[in-house]
């Protein structure tokens, strides 16, 4: 009886061991786990607001730097448009300067040197007549050749007058100077068929503009007939509503406008690039389109309510 008495307090106390581990392993209370929760939630919101208040920040930042970009473009822009706008009226004001030495130069060439080279022209040939015939044959041939060259330089200077200024322009208007043109460049090269479109009031134009008109009219067809091959060109002037419409179209061989305009072609960039900048200086807008084999359109357009 006794070794069995002493076997029983071993089993209770392992009993009792497995009891205290038991309880030990039981979960926490769900009491600390909300807490712990609520405290990482507040963290991570704490963090959140941080970083919005970090980037709302930067922002402002970015936004007040945008808002002096813009207003300090807004005070650029201003400047170029005044620049411009000054720009504008010095070229208008060059190109009235220009087309008055060109009527002073051209009255003076037409008045002056055009009358005394006919006077010359008239008392060589009164001198002419009064030079006996039969010994004095040969200088009467050396005096008859140089009245013919005198003949040919006072053409020559009323043609130079003319592409000047033509006078009939100030005198007659514009669309019996282009008249005049059509029909001078119709004797120049018959072979060129010229149809011409006019519909304006010319009360209606200034004399600046007219002038504008009249040299795009002459260098374009120029232009025609000196490199196009075209045996066809067509002349309009319309208004439209309150602008003035020009547009000179030929059905020549065409050509690439980039490489006109860039310099590369000698024979066209020049005439071009004037065109344009006569255009452009009076406020209008100026379109050329063209490609080889296939003509060549040239538009201006103008408003007459903003008409130099």
């Amino acid at each position: 009886m006794g070794p069995i008495a002493c076997r029983q307090p071993k089993v209770i106390i392992r009993v009792r061991s497995l009891e205290l581990k038991t309880e030990t392993s039981k979960p926490k209370p769900m009491k600390e786990n909300a807490q712990s929760q609520a405290a990482a939630v507040q963290d991570t919101n704490q963090a959140l607001r941080q970083e919005i208040d970090r980037r709302t920040a930067d922002l402002r930042s970015t936004v007040h730097a945008l808002e002096i970009e813009v207003q300090e473009r807004m005070v650029a822009e201003a400047a170029l448009q005044k620049t411009n706008a000054k720009l504008k009226a010095f070229s208008k004001q060059a190109l009235r300067a220009l087309e008055a030495d060109r009527r002073s130069v051209a009255k003076e060439l037409h008045d002056r040197i055009g009358a005394s080279l006919a006077v010359i022209k008239f008392d060589l040939e009164a001198l002419s007549a009064r030079q006996p015939r039969g010994e004095e044959t040969i200088r009467s041939e050396e005096l008859d050749k140089v009245i013919g060259f005198l003949a040919a330089t006072i053409k020559e200077s009323k043609k130079i007058a003319t592409y000047l200024r033509p006078m009939m322009l100030d005198d007659f208007g514009l669309i019996a100077t282009i008249g005049w043109f059509c029909r001078q460049f119709r004797r120049s090269y018959p072979a060129m068929d010229v149809q011409s479109r006019l519909r304006i009031n010319e009360k209606k134009i200034g004399g600046l503009l007219k002038i504008v008109c009249f040299r795009i009219i002459q260098e374009a067809m120029n232009n025609a007939a000196k490199h196009s091959q075209a045996d066809r060109i067509e002349i309009r002037l319309w208004r439209y509503k309150d602008h003035l419409r020009l547009k000179i179209q030929d059905n020549g061989r065409g050509f690439d406008p980039d490489k006109a305009f860039s310099g590369t072609d000698p024979l066209r960039g020049n005439g071009l690039t004037g065109m344009r900048e006569r255009v452009e200086f009076s406020g209008g807008s100026f379109m050329l389109f063209s490609r080889p084999g296939d003509g060549t359109v040239i538009e201006a357009e103008f408003d007459l309510r903003q008409q130099p």
